[in-house]
């Protein structure tokens, strides 16, 4: 069973890209378990819902 380790990024307004540092040790360490870094970058969720006027 392969297991994924998520690292969600949440985009402010304006931000096209991040960046990302994982130490040698943590990928190792995931790695031993069979598994794998996954990295999620998604925009900033806003309100559905119209603000008070």
């Amino acid at each position: 069973m392969r297991r994924d380790f998520n690292v969600g990024v949440e985009l402010a307004p304006g931000v096209r890209r991040v960046e990302l540092a994982i130490e040698p040790a943590a990928a190792r360490r995931v790695v031993a378990l069979g598994g794998r870094i996954v990295v999620t970058a998604k925009p900033q969720v806003t309100s559905l819902v119209p603000a008070a006027r």
